[in-house]
């Protein structure tokens, strides 16, 4: 093997680490972006009250409206891909466990050269 093809495929493999780290990091902050307003409420929900917002209001009741809101509309997305999620990977398992044996027996890959 030459150094131009060893190259590439350590290209490839560093481009598919750092997609996969990627991606690893958007799903992390996904998932503590949507965690956040529970903390936020179950660390605020016994507040003592200072009505010293617009109209006379509470400050972190306002808050808490908020992020009960922002927790009831992430909710049916955040369902959504977790299922998603699942069945994909449900699917790719048993796709890539029935596909390996096709891929691991073809005459390239077993490198046998046919001459005519």
């Amino acid at each position: 093997m030459n150094s131009d093809s060893n190259s590439g495929y350590t290209n490839h493999n560093n481009m598919k680490s750092a997609t996969r780290a990627f991606a690893i990091a958007i799903i992390f902050l996904l998932i503590v972006g949507y965690f956040m307003p529970a903390v936020f409420i179950f660390t605020h929900i016994d507040h003592e009250h200072d009505f010293n917002g617009p109209g006379g209001s509470c400050d972190v009741c306002v808050y808490l409206a908020a992020a009960k809101s922002m927790q009831k509309r992430l909710n049916a997305p955040m369902v959504v891909a977790f299922f998603a999620f699942a069945y994909i990977s449900v699917i790719l398992i048993v796709f890539k466990s029935s596909d390996y044996h096709a891929i691991s027996y073809t005459l390239v890959r077993m490198k046998v050269r046919i001459n005519n």
